[in-house]
């Protein structure tokens, strides 16, 4: 139960250093569950496509820390890239706005500071492409084709 509390408590420390806005952000108690999850089942490796401010990745890396894993955050950082299609004509428009508005290299190095002020700059590695385009840099460092072959 006290690693546990402890666990909540880096978690907790974690997403307060991260912004939230209406664009962006778990809650801390989503995060804990995300973490716990982790830590319990001794992953060792956690990818999120999709890192914005990365309230998410900075919070549920703690667990993976406990666990000598590694974290890695794959996101353009780019407008074009920043939709939403899956929602109302006025969240869509919201978010285009929001697209059309914001310096994402300004973003970006903003969450390559928090990673710093937080201490997980060996822990957490961020991608700055696409989804597809960062899948061989997985391919080659973690050999995924050895292990899609191997589960066939």
């Amino acid at each position: 139960m006290d690693s546990d509390l402890t666990l909540y408590e880096e978690v907790s420390r974690a997403s307060a250093c991260v912004q939230a806005d209406n664009m962006g952000g778990s809650p801390v108690s989503k995060c804990y569950q995300m973490a716990f999850i982790a830590q319990k089942l001794s992953l060792k490796t956690y990818v999120e496509i999709g890192v914005y401010r990365g309230k998410s990745l900075f919070s549920v890396a703690p667990a993976f820390k406990k666990n000598n894993g590694k974290c890695y955050g794959i996101d353009p950082y780019c407008g074009h890239n920043f939709k939403e299609t899956d929602t109302t004509e006025e969240i869509q428009k919201c978010v285009e706005e929001f697209s059309e508005t914001t310096d994402f290299d300004e973003l970006y190095h903003d969450v390559l500071k928090t990673k710093i002020d937080l201490e997980m700059d060996e822990l957490v590695t961020i991608l700055r492409e696409t989804s597809e385009n960062a899948y061989p840099y997985f391919q080659k460092k973690y050999a995924l084709n050895d292990v899609m072959q191997n589960r066939r």
